[in-house]
This record gives C-alpha cells, sequence and structure tokens, in this order.
C-alpha cells in the first residue's frame, strides 16, 4: 500500500507542476522541471525496489527504521533533530512501510523547493537566469543523492528557501503576514537539526534590523517606528521563549545556557570524526583565546567551503568534491560581484541573502570534520549562491567565450 501510495504523490506532482505558473512561464522551465523530477523519482525507485544508492544507505535507513520502530510502538511526541524527521516519517508507515514511499516525500520537498526558488528569482530579478538557476540547483550530483532519498536535507532546504522567500516578498510589499511566515518557517527548519536553531536564532534579528526602515509604514501600526519594533521585539521574543516547550531535547540550548557550548561543539566534531574518516580534514575551533577562536573559525570555515585542497585529492570521493569546490568557489565570488553591481534595494537584498548565507556556513562548519558531512551540509544554503552569483557568471561566461 506505501508503494502504491508513493506512485499516487507521483501523479500529483505532474499534476501539479504542468498546472503552476510558475513552472509554465516558460517552456525550458517546464521541461526542465520534468526532467529533473524523474531523475529523482528513479532514484527513489532504486532506493525502494533494488537496493540502496550512494549517501542512501547508513543514515537514511537508520531513520527509515527508527520510523517503523515509532509507529509500531504508536509514539507520538515531538523531539528535535532525528526524532522530528523519524516522527513525520513514521505517520506515512502507517499506510504501508515502503522506502519508495520515504524517498518520495524528499521529491516533493525538492519539488516545492523548486517552485519557492523561482519565485525567489522574479522577486529579485533574476528572471532572465531562473533556467539556468534551476538546472544547477536541481542537477548538482550531491543535490541529487542526498535530496532523493530519506535524509532530512530535502525538508532542511524547502523551509529554508521558503523562510527566506517570505522575508523577501516582507521587504518587498511590507505585509507583515509574510514576515511571520518567513519566522515559522525558520523554525520548522530549525527543529530538524539543532544547529539549523541556532541559524534561525542568529538569522532572525538581522532580518528584523534588516527591515528596521520599513516597519513605521506597517499598515497594522499607526504609532511610529519605534513603538512598532517594541511590539515586533516583543513578539519575536516571545516565540522564542515558547520554542523550548515545543521542541523538547534541544541539547545545544541546554549548552548555550550552562555556558558549555564548547564542549558541546568539540564533542559533536569528534562524533562525526569516524565517518568518512579517510576523508576527514585537520581543522577545529579553539577556545584558548580570543584570537585563537578567531583564526580558528576562519581556518575552519575555509575547510568547509574549500576542502579538500588540490594536494589531497586521492580518491574518487575526492575528486568530485574538489569539482564542487572550484564550482562553490566560482559562485562565492560573483556573489561578492553581484554586490558590487546591483543598485538599491536589490543591493541590500544581496547583501542580506549572501550575509546569511556566511552565518549557515560559519554554524554547520564548527561541526563538520570529514568531506562527507561537508558536502550535505552545504547543499542546504548552496541555493543561495545561485541565486546570487549565477546571472554574473553566465555573462561573463558569454562575454568570455564571444571574445
Amino acid at each position: 500500500m506505501g508503494d502504491f501510495f508513493g506512485l499516487l504523490i507521483i501523479f500529483f506532482l505532474m499534476a501539479y507542476i504542468y498546472l503552476s505558473p510558475v513552472f509554465r512561464s516558460e517552456k525550458g522551465i517546464l521541461t526542465l522541471i520534468f526532467v529533473l523530477l524523474a531523475v529523482r523519482v528513479g532514484i527513489a525507485a532504486w532506493n525502494g525496489f533494488v537496493g540502496p544508492t550512494l549517501g542512501a544507505d547508513s543514515d537514511a535507513l537508520q531513520f527509515f527504521e527508527e520510523a517503523v520502530d515509532l509507529k509500531n510502538a504508536r509514539i507520538f511526541t515531538l523531539g528535535s533533530g532525528v526524532r522530528v524527521y523519524s516522527q513525520f516519517l513514521g505517520y506515512f508507515m502507517w499506510i504501508g512501510e515502503s522506502i519508495f514511499l520515504a524517498c518520495i516525500l524528499s521529491v516533493v520537498a525538492f519539488t516545492f523547493s523548486a517552485k519557492h526558488l523561482l519565485d525567489i528569482c522574479d522577486s529579485i530579478d533574476r528572471g532572465p537566469f531562473k533556467f539556468h538557476i534551476l538546472l544547477s540547483f536541481g542537477l548538482l550530483p550531491s543535490m541529487i543523492l542526498f535530496g532523493s532519498v530519506m535524509l532530512r536535507e530535502s525538508f532542511q532546504i524547502l523551509f529554508f528557501i521558503f523562510s527566506m522567500k517570505s522575508f523577501i516578498t516582507f521587504y518587498i510589499d511590507r505585509k507583515i503576514v509574510h514576515y511571520f511566515l518567513g519566522i515559522f518557517s525558520l523554525f520548522l527548519m530549525g527543529s530538524l537539526h539543532e544547529a539549523l536553531l541556532i541559524i534561525a536564532i542568529l538569522i532572525l534579528p538581522i532580518i528584523t534590523l534588516f527591515n528596521y526602515n520599513k516597519i513605521g509604514s506597517w499598515p497594522i501600526y499607526s504609532k511610529g517606528k519605534l513603538y512598532s519594533y517594541i511590539l515586533l521585539t516583543i513578539v519575536t521574543l516571545t516565540s522564542f521563549a515558547i520554542l523550548p516547550f515545543v521542541i523538547e531535547e534541544l541539547s545545544i540550548l541546554s549548552a548555550l545556557n550552562g555556558g558549555d557550548i564548547t564542549r558541546y561543539t568539540s564533542n559533536y566534531r569528534e562524533s562525526l570524526v569516524g565517518l568518512g574518516s579517510r576523508s576527514a580534514y585537520d581543522a577545529a575551533l579553539n577556545f584558548s583565546s580570543f584570537g585563537s577562536f578567531v583564526s580558528s573559525t576562519f581556518v575552519v570555515l575555509i575547510h568547509y567551503l574549500y576542502y579538500p585542497f588540490p594536494w589531497k585529492v586521492t580518491g574518487f570521493l575526492d575528486i568530485y568534491a574538489f569539482i564542487e569546490v572550484i564550482w562553490r568557489g566560482a559562485l562565492i565570488f560573483f556573489s561578492f560581484k553581484s554586490i558590487f553591481i546591483a543598485k538599491g534595494n536589490m543591493r541590500r537584498l544581496n547583501i542580506l541573502l549572501l550575509a546569511v548565507y556566511f552565518i549557515m556556513a560559519l554554524v554547520w562548519s564548527s561541526g563538520t570534520s570529514n568531506v562527507g558531512q561537508s558536502l550535505r551540509h552545504n547543499i542546504v544554503h548552496y541555493w543561495i549562491l545561485l541565486v546570487l552569483g549565477m546571472p554574473y557568471l553566465m555573462m561573463y561566461l558569454r562575454r568570455l567565450f564571444k571574445t
């Protein structure tokens, strides 16, 4: 029954894509999204009926097994990280214990992520480059392998893209509902991983301050900017206050409250060293002094974004990861260039998106210790580099090949 329900979802996705104005806006985009859907359905079918693909063995199977156990034990509590995602899968396991169905749910998340990504492109004048952005977003091999199986990444990406789409829409049309939709989506993203919850907590004040000059113009408030800002701050702090009661077992929050975040970070990194130890890199945060912390943070970030270095490439995984490093480096360069080329509000939005990208990269890097983990973590915020850097990369390539 689970496999059959997975097939029904595929037909629903096909109908949704065909009827969606966003996908139908261009024939090339409509064709491309169907191709991307077919690739992911193929990966899901292989995992469901043949055997695990790369990236769909250890963690993915563990999620599935825990989901089945939770369903059989009739456990319906909310947790954080692994527990939330396993519980989510467990609800669908009542239909049928199907690996195929579990994988198709990730395909659903990708489809809606693609839709919201195209919406962002329309909002910030990336229309002429939507096809290239969607192509690069959907055909990145690590995005396909990790985003078509029973892993959290597809839903992390979905909630992250939707939250930033909501905040961008709020900045443009000043409707407060989009602000709170963005907050809600950030918390959903954070519920899937403790590091993402920290990222949500760091991003929200920046988003709020970024929109400060817009707050006084909200129709719902009429007593000036200061009053509006205070009211918004109260709502934001209230949201954070009730979050620990909704999401249980947040060990990262306990570490923050107890002043023991250094030990938590070190233990978390050490727990990952054994995962793909052949591709582990020797970079860790140093908390011995402020200067050591700053310099080690920079080193860890460089490893997260650009490892393996050319002299460290020794096998197939390293070769592929190095290709991604080159691609990522080019996109980062042109993303910075976008800030200097864009004007007015678009420049401010570009700065905001790039700041959010590096906040996420900094937090992820503190708990990443090998190439495999880096590949998985980098796909969550990869789309920002495409939105910012892809148009200018394409323009550069066109000029290069014309001369």
